[in-house]
């Protein structure tokens, strides 16, 4: 066999990688003694072509650099050719290299090498054999086995996640496990601490000497980002893993990493962050960090609790299903309660457990609260708090917002902040949010911490805590809001009718009731309340309000929604709010009159009142999407609204309605006996024109169709049939259709309360493929 001058020959186009990834690749083998050719070692005065082909001829291993121009090289493209006629001629190996390009894109001549190629198509159109020649060798060249040289860059992993999720453990066991293949190694705990501690000259003088191993030839920093050339030289030649935890700021990592950019192919950056605009210049590699699901949250809190090769009692078993359900994934919360409840009685447990509820493990909040006390904007943190403390369920970013902002439109970037921390969840294609159990308990934490004596606190989240301050007449205006879920009082409370007098800032106000069967202590007005002035209120909800009446100096100007479910209210004023909610307000029987076009209604709730007939004023709430008055047994005539179980409806009133009907949508008027034939016609074809209308714009998730007493079967059902199953045959070219629409007639007087309608559907069968079948699942 001819011994070979070279083992590798370097082809690539100099301008795109001749100072980065070319010479990264020729130190690489020239450290592990594989001689290489580079261009750059031509001696003047020798003719290139001829030259070139020769040393080609005489190398083992030819390796080709795709990069973003190469096509525009007519010299990288000859020499292209002749490295493949030597694979042809010698069976020289050829290996692809795609720096920072796709091989389609080299394959096909896309993009770049497309633009390239229409050059060259002009300018040789005398010679299009040459030009289909290079082609030709681009296209088998990306057609061999190869390598991505993203394989060979400093990749970088950045892991997201609130306090005690599991950033350091997963970055400390990546470190463990891989520090040992790389040349040098760095690992940076709690960084956001190090840095105000020692300064960012020092803790970059750390990271370099254990990069390289205490070496002396460590130079002292004296600029923020920049180090000496010396070791910039060294870095891009050594191979390093780098794990820097809890980064905070940008200004961080640009301090440690983002100044030293050349780091040596296959070098590795880990960073650890509560933060996601820290990251933010890296649009790639971010990972959130999630929480355990629930059979591992039991696993590692039984690791803790009992011991590796021990299982909980039986008797155990709830009361660890319980820890688990509290620390809802969270892998420090399930090792600090494991560790605490180890060795200890069942009774023990329950005490535990029972004091969780009312005062959380300090060790867990203190992690957690490292984010809260990150915020370095007032008005953020008291976004966080509002949320943590009045949000206690999934809402919508829409809903949220218009709660919680001041006119000053604040809760947008706030609530931006806080999921960059992150501090709130995205759930649900990013429409809804939600906060962690334990870092709602955290907020709870701060807010009790403010003051030792409730009043002075700037939330009321606890039912003893409120019920003393409005027991006793101690609000002040400390007070920004209030929430009591009366489930959760110990006994009867009578408010002081002056208990708001002096809460002139609050702006929430939520009494309510989860659990309406335990419901056994309630809140009594005995004298009666003599003011409720805070103008600043945006929320007001008070279930089984007692008294008939609002004050008369209730006109707050910013209330977002009102809520006085079940109350005993007789009258209403003109309160402008964009929702409002007088559901099983038994006793009210008048609905104002809309004196003037509105736009600022939403959605209002009048099911099972006391209304008999809307008034046709009503039409003026120009903005209103949603009206309910299902259950109303008195209504007589109405207009556009949800009235299911209006047993004495006969019309919905104005052939106006008609536009409306189709505006709303989701109509349901079951058990409304007494309804008219030609309103039942108007609301069906309405419902129909409505789906027809989504289904032609695909909003296959729209329920138009409504649920009607009585109702006539629509025309548009062409096929009919028993049962609870049907077979369909399709037309031709069956597959162009929009969709298909059921109507389901049945009788519910015999089906169970909690029956459930469903439609299986089965697109072919084994006979033939133009069959839809579909069945009915109760």
């Amino acid at each position: 066999m001819e011994e070979k001058r070279y083992d590798v020959f370097l082809s690539f186009r100099g301008e795109d990688t001749r100072d980065r990834f070319a010479t990264y690749l020729y130190q690489a083998f020239h450290h592990k003694q594989i001689l290489t050719f580079m261009d750059h070692r031509l001696e003047g005065g020798d003719e290139i072509a001829p030259t070139l082909e020769k040393i080609i001829d005489e190398s083992a291993i030819s390796i080709v650099i795709f990069s973003e121009n190469y096509a525009t090289s007519t010299w990288c493209l000859d020499e292209l050719v002749h490295i493949l006629d030597c694979k042809e001629r010698n069976g020289q190996i050829v290996m692809p290299i795609f720096n920072g390009i796709d091989p389609s894109i080299v394959r096909k001549q896309k993009g770049s090498y497309k633009d390239a190629f229409a050059k060259l198509e002009e300018r040789f159109k005398d010679k299009r054999d040459k030009v289909r020649q290079w082609r030709d060798a681009l296209t088998e060249a990306a057609n061999l086995s190869g390598l991505d040289s993203k394989d060979f860059r400093c990749s970088r992993c950045w892991y997201l996640g609130h306090g005690g999720i599991g950033k350091t453990t997963l970055a400390s066991a990546v470190f463990q496990r891989f520090s040992s293949y790389f040349e040098g190694r760095s690992y940076i705990c709690d960084v956001r601490q190090q840095y105000k501690i020692f300064g960012p000259n020092k803790l970059r003088e750390k990271l370099f000497t254990q990069l390289f191993n205490g070496e002396d030839a460590l130079i002292s920093m004296d600029t923020p980002f920049v180090g000496s050339p010396f070791i910039q030289d060294r870095l891009c030649r050594k191979k390093v893993l780098i794990v820097l935890d809890d980064v905070d700021s940008s200004v961080q990592l640009e301090t440690l990493v983002e100044g030293y950019p050349q780091l040596a192919p296959g070098s590795r950056i880990i960073v650890t962050s509560r933060n996601r605009q820290v990251l933010v210049k890296v649009a790639v590699g971010i990972y959130k960090v999630k929480g355990l699901n629930y059979i591992e949250s039991l696993k590692l809190f039984h690791l803790h609790a009992f011991g590796r090769n021990s299982y909980p009692k039986q008797y155990y078993e709830t009361l660890s299903e319980r820890v688990a359900s509290y620390a809802y994934g969270n892998p420090l919360a399930l090792k600090v309660l494991g560790s605490f409840l180890h060795s200890r009685s069942e009774e023990e447990w329950k005490s535990a457990l029972e004091k969780l509820k009312r005062v959380p493990n300090k060790e867990i909040l203190d992690v957690l609260r490292i984010s809260y006390e990150g915020l370095d904007d007032e008005g953020i943190k008291n976004i966080f708090l509002d949320i943590a403390c009045f949000f206690d369920k999934p809402f919508t970013r829409e809903y949220t917002e218009s709660i919680l902002d001041g006119g000053d439109s604040s809760a947008k970037i706030g609530i931006s902040v806080l999921i960059d921390k992150p501090l709130l969840e995205i759930s649900r294609g990013e429409k809804y949010f939600r906060m962690h159990d334990l870092i709602r308990q955290m907020g709870w934490s701060v807010v009790s911490d403010e003051h030792k004596e409730p009043a002075n606190r700037s939330r009321l989240c606890n039912a003893n805590d409120v019920c003393h301050v409005l027991e006793k007449n101690m609000g002040t205006a400390l007070i920004e809001g209030i929430i009591l879920n009366m489930s959760e009082m110990k006994r009867d409370v009578k408010v002081s009718p002056a208990a708001f007098s002096k809460m002139c800032n609050l702006r929430f106000l939520k009494i309510y009731c989860d659990n309406v069967d335990n419901n056994e202590f309630k809140l009594y007005l005995p004298r009666g309340l003599e003011s409720l002035v805070p103008i600043e209120l945006r929320y007001f909800q008070w279930d089984f309000y007692p008294l008939e009446s609002l004050p008369s100096d209730f006109t707050p100007e910013n209330l977002v929604e009102l809520i006085l479910r079940g109350s005993h209210l007789k009258q209403l004023g003109n309160h402008v709010v964009k929702e409002l909610n007088l559901s099983e307000c038994s006793n009210l029987e008048e609905f104002p009159e809309i004196l003037e076009p509105m736009e600022h209604f939403d959605s209002i709730d009048l099911s099972r009142t006391a209304i008999k007939k809307l008034p046709e004023s009503i039409e003026n709430l120009i903005g209103l999407t949603f009206l309910s008055a299902k259950d109303c047994k008195d209504i007589i005539s109405q207009t556009t609204c949800a009235t299911s179980n209006c047993t004495s409806l006969e019309m919905i009133s104005s052939e106006t309605n008609k536009s409306c009907l189709m505006d709303i949508g989701g109509w349901r008027l079951e058990n409304c006996s007494k309804l008219d034939q030609n309103t039942r016609n108007v609301v069906v074809d309405c419902a129909i024109s409505c789906m027809l209308n989504a289904v032609s714009h695909k909003h296959v998730d729209y329920d138009y169709l409504p649920d009607i007493f009585h109702i006539r079967y629509p025309r548009e059902f062409s096929y009919q049939g028993m049962g609870s199953s049907m077979n369909i045959k399709l037309p031709l070219h069956w597959k162009d259709f929009l969709g298909v629409a059921f109507c389901i007639v049945f009788d519910r007087s015999k089906a169970d309360p909690n029956t459930l309608l469903s439609c299986e559907i089965d697109y072919g069968h084994p006979m033939a493929n133009d069959v839809l079948t579909w069945a009915l699942v109760r």
